[in-house]
């Protein structure tokens, strides 16, 4: 992930309109010279669909696809809580049964209770290790999970329990040698005990089990034999540190509020936060995404992980160079259109601001339905141009029919507005044949038309008046 996080720096995946440096306050018949800003159009109008990954929002991970992984930030996972035991019980018990005539008798009720139960512990538990790689490049990253741990505590155990009472007895005892009388002989007192079963019940503290022993002589406690079976969720995940002189922060966090960051409760797909950030020398990008891990609901098999929505924006300094976003827009019967916008501020003297706005159909994304599920309906690109005879740029694109990741584009209508500021405007309708490569249609500017043909192959157009 690392080789891949440095090649993919910074990487601008879309080609956009070259900067409109020529003045033409008029189109003028001809081949090539007569109108460039239409040629700038044309190309740009071949561009926009030449690459299907530029609408697809994951092209806009560092890591791709990878990245909506929470592991994969996670080279070796924090070990499980340790087992622990605990000592038996070795009281001992010494007994006295003394015989008088008036005799006091200590009697010893042993009981035995078999304990079979299960109880839970859950603590949250806060790890943080460090990362680093086995090469000289002093790499390393912090990282740091928060998780729910619940213990299952299985208590099987034998309890013996010692109750004591005392009895008197007042016997009249024959002497030796002497014939009582029968009417002066009183026999000794026959005595019954009834001792209750006492109760034992496991309970545990911080650190170790007891078994709690509740019986006629009172209430104590033994330490109790167990085994257990630690369970961990984990509700965040986050990592920050220099990895290739690129400072790095990342966090992945619950994002459906039950607090469990890899599943759901109630069967549901469960929903997670990326909030990351990556800076280089006067270079930072900012990410935040939201996704979930498809139909499988598992996030390692990244393939049909769907992403909901995402921000991603690129500064130099303190200037804003790149915006994009990845949104809803509405909602229709099931059906979901989402928007994927590029908004380019580019730092010089003749473009003022690019915007690339693709519009996307979604088909029931709650399904766990991969983002090659995504269709394009429309791209859409605009400019605003600054000490320039050109004043904005206004070009539609939209496909015969919907386009996904793995399809491409063949024939589109092609919408263009330009403003060359003071009352000037130019409007072209037409189409594109992204098969041949061709732009073709009319353009029309202060009453008159002209007929528009450019092939993208010798990259030659004609602009002829049209009769």
């Amino acid at each position: 992930m690392l080789n891949k996080l440095i090649n993919t720096w910074f990487h601008i995946t879309i080609m956009l309109l070259p900067v409109l440096c020529v003045k033409c306050s008029s189109p003028v018949s001809g081949v090539e010279t007569g109108n460039p800003v239409m040629t700038a159009c044309a190309k740009t109008a071949l561009n926009l669909l030449s690459n299907n990954t530029v609408w697809q929002p994951e092209s806009y991970l560092i890591s791709g696809k990878d990245q909506l992984d929470p592991n994969s930030i996670v080279s070796k996972q924090p070990q499980s809580l340790s087992k622990r035991t605990a000592s038996t019980d070795s009281t001992s018990y010494d007994v006295t049964k003394p015989a008088i005539v008036k005799r006091v008798d200590t009697i010893i009720n042993v009981s035995k209770v078999y304990v079979n139960d299960t109880i839970t512990r859950t603590s949250l538990k806060s790890d943080t290790s460090l990362l680093t790689r086995s090469d000289l490049s002093n790499d390393s990253a912090t990282v740091i999970t928060d998780k729910t741990v619940s213990e299952l505590i299985f208590v099987v155990d034998t309890v013996f329990v010692y109750d004591t009472v005392t009895v008197t007895h007042y016997d009249t005892i024959a002497k030796w040698g002497e014939i009582a009388s029968p009417n002066n002989t009183t026999s000794g007192n026959k005595v019954t005990i009834y001792q209750p079963t006492p109760t034992v019940t496991a309970e545990s503290d911080a650190m170790n089990v007891y078994l709690k022993v509740i019986s006629q002589s009172g209430m104590y406690s033994i330490p109790a034999s167990f085994t257990s079976n630690t369970n961990e969720t984990y509700s965040r995940i986050s990592r920050s540190g220099t990895i290739a002189s690129i400072t790095i922060f990342e966090e992945y966090s619950d994002a459906d509020g039950d607090g469990n960051l890899l599943s759901s409760t109630e069967n549901n797909i469960p929903l997670i936060n990326l909030m990351a950030s990556y800076s280089l020398s006067n270079s930072k990008q900012s990410l935040s995404v939201r996704f979930d891990p498809g139909k499988d609901r598992t996030f390692s098999n990244t393939a049909d992980n769907h992403i909901h929505s995402l921000h991603k924006e690129m500064k130099s300094g303190d200037v804003t160079s790149e915006k994009i976003s990845y949104t809803q827009i509405h909602t229709n019967g099931g059906e979901e259109n989402f928007s994927l916008t590029l908004l380019r501020m580019p730092q010089n003297d003749s473009v003022l601001l690019e915007t690339t706005d693709f519009s996307l159909f979604v088909s029931d994304p709650a399904s766990g339905t991969t983002n090659n599920s995504n269709e394009l309906v429309k791209a859409h690109y605009a400019a605003q141009y600054q000490n320039r005879s050109l004043k904005s740029l206004d070009l539609s694109v939209i496909p015969n029919s919907k386009i996904n990741a793995t399809s491409t584009a063949s024939k589109a209508a092609l919408k263009i507005f330009v403003d060359y500021g003071k009352g000037s405007t130019g409007i072209f309708e037409g189409s594109v044949d992204y098969i041949s490569k061709t732009v073709s249609g009319v353009y029309s500017e202060n009453g008159n038309e002209f007929e528009f043909n450019y092939d993208g192959t010798s990259e030659v157009s004609d602009f002829e008046i049209k009769k």
